[in-house]
């Protein structure tokens, strides 16, 4: 493992939001060893591979509203026009307030917590975050026989190791990353709680992993391993959501493929019911797909707000959102979602997919307009009762 660290100090909120940064070049190598600015300062092809080898921290200024920053590494580096340009990729993130108590070992001072800058420090980055539970590791598989691990990342023993993330999403309660596993070349999801969550949104966090474990169907993602520590854990990678999906192929999908698809999202709910479930964030955005050569698969994600029966964490001031919930829930209150609430969601969701349309408006085809209007009626007695009977309501549109 290198002796040398990449330490990259911003001012800027939105710095390590992406996958690039841009950096002033005269604030290259501030803060350095003179061997060592002596030694990378040209920044030619061989001091750049140099460079790209060596661990990273992406951190804030002080001045930043921002808790905490990440540990990755470089995988390009372009100078021009007095500017550095990198791109990176984020493994890990970091407490800024764990970076200020081993500013010591990582030879950090604590004027530079208000400097943007890019430093090269002379320290084993590995080495000293071990305290705090952390381990870097480049592109290289994990050892399964040596780490006793389920899929990539080791959750056994204090030391993990980690393949580099690309953060793919994030919502209220978690941040959601991609990563491939070189030993099963596969992607993979881990899904990972935000820093700021209280006891009972972790237990809700949790509830949602401990939810989609308890499922067997091929209509739900798969959940894998939850690192206790860490408050995250590991599910299959869909390629799309349903959103993106539609978006992007919208023009091209035939009237069979929608249907499919649209069959795929019903068995999947008809499923989650018949295990005493409701999933109360219908939205393209949590239904997912993954295209074959021979058929567009679906399945359902994101259960943290799902209700269950007799549970304390199904609050009465649950948060309402989204376009596709029945409106009625803002007075009604979310404490009194229902069956009936979930069938006029997963209306909308039949809708968008047959037309592509958010808002639903003229419709054509009788069949289908006689499904939305019994789906979306404001009289609940009228609408679906069940899935069952918006599945069978179904196969009779043309």
């Amino acid at each position: 493992m290198s002796e040398l660290y990449n330490l990259l100090i911003s001012g800027s909120e939105d710095s390590w939001e992406t996958n690039s940064y841009i950096i002033d070049a005269d604030r290259f190598l501030e803060y350095t060893d003179k061997d060592l600015k002596e030694r990378f300062l040209k920044l030619d092809k061989e001091q750049i591979d140099e460079i790209k080898s060596l661990p990273c921290i992406f951190a804030y200024e002080d001045f930043s509203d921002k808790t905490e920053g990440f540990i990755g590494y470089i995988t390009d580096i372009t100078k021009r026009q007095g500017k550095i340009k990198i791109t990176y990729d984020k493994v890990e993130t970091i407490a800024l307030e764990d970076m200020h108590k081993l500013k010591f070992e990582l030879d950090i001072s604590e004027w530079e917590f208000r400097r943007t800058h890019w430093a090269i420090k002379k320290v084993d980055l590995n080495k000293e975050l071990q305290v705090l539970g952390l381990s870097l590791k480049t592109n290289q598989p994990v050892d399964i026989t040596e780490n006793n691990i389920d899929v990539a990342v080791t959750f056994a023993g204090e030391t993990r190791s980690f393949y580099p993330l690309k953060q793919i999403g994030n919502g209220s309660y978690a941040n959601v990353y991609k990563y491939k596993d070189t030993f099963y070349n596969k992607n993979f999801v881990l899904k990972r709680a935000k820093k700021d969550l209280s006891e009972k949104e972790i237990k809700r966090f949790k509830r949602e992993f401990e939810e989609m474990q308890d499922f067997s169907s091929p209509y739900i993602v798969e959940v894998y391993c939850y690192n206790e520590n860490q408050n995250e854990y590991i599910m299959e990678y869909m390629d799309f959501t349903l959103e993106s999906y539609i978006t992007k192929h919208n023009s091209s999908l035939s009237i069979v493929q929608r249907k499919s698809i649209i069959q795929q999202i019903l068995r999947a709910f008809e499923y989650i019911h018949s295990k005493g479930r409701l999933h109360r964030d219908i939205s393209p955005k949590n239904i997912l797909i993954k295209p074959y050569e021979d058929i567009i698969v679906v399945k359902v994600a994101d259960f943290g707000l799902v209700k269950i029966s007799e549970s304390a964490l199904t609050a009465a001031n649950t948060e309402f959102k989204g376009y596709f919930n029945d409106p009625s829930l803002i007075l009604d209150g979310f404490d009194t979602y229902s069956i009936l609430h979930e069938t006029f969601a997963l209306t909308r969701v039949v809708y968008y997919v047959m037309t592509g349309r958010t808002n639903v408006d003229t419709i054509s085809d009788p069949k289908l307009k006689t499904f939305i209007n019994k789906g979306l009626n404001p009289a609940k007695s009228q609408r679906f009762q069940t899935i069952s009977e918006m599945a069978l309501a179904f196969k009779l549109i043309g």
